[in-house]
């Protein structure tokens, strides 16, 4: 509700208390920043105890402008199409020191989808999503900056366990890809 109330404006930050929250978050107008507690504490804890729940009925964070999400736990999200946890759309939105899991994707990215942008991700964690392509991470024509983060134990169906990269140009520092599986690529597919 926070997001689109005409109560808040561009640059607004909104901070959010530990707890599960069943809900979709869509960042489609405003540049907000929304973080959990970890933004005043910088402790751990806070990103597992902050949790944005999909409950399987969609996808659980779309951002279609550049905003910035910190320290949560994002998981079962579930798409038809692309990006089960976290789709992004033709932007360049930053995501930091979040936990995307078990969700799922019919097609691309399981994960996070991320397409046309240059988003930022730092110290992020996909585990245990499932896609067709792209079980933790799908890339199509983006130039994402990532550092610092982790793939583990994704599965695609076709290709790309970890991460599929779909004519897209990505930095990646202090990445680790582990423990994933596909037909094809199981840690990592270019294309």
């Amino acid at each position: 509700y926070a997001i689109t109330t005409s109560a808040t404006v561009d640059g607004d930050l909104i901070l959010v208390s530990n707890g599960t929250y069943t809900e979709h978050l869509v960042f489609s107008t405003k540049t907000l920043t929304v973080a959990s507690m970890y933004y005043i504490t910088s402790d751990p804890a806070d990103i597992t105890n902050t949790v944005i729940d999909g409950s399987y009925t969609g996808t659980v964070v779309t951002f279609s402008i550049d905003a910035t999400l910190m320290g949560f736990t994002i998981k079962r999200g579930h798409s038809t199409g692309s990006g089960g946890g976290i789709a992004v759309a033709e932007c360049s939105p930053v995501l930091s020191h979040l936990i995307v899991r078990n969700s799922w994707a019919a097609v691309n990215g399981g994960g996070i989808y991320m397409a046309y942008g240059s988003p930022m991700l730092s110290t992020v964690t996909t585990v245990h999503n499932t896609a067709t392509y792209g079980g933790g991470v799908y890339m199509e024509t983006a130039t994402p900056t990532v550092a610092a983060m982790t793939i583990d134990s994704n599965s695609a169906v076709q290709r790309g366990g970890g991460m599929y990269m779909n004519t897209s140009t990505p930095l990646l520092s202090n990445t680790t890809v582990q423990y994933n599986s596909a037909s094809l690529g199981g840690g990592v597919y270019i294309d």
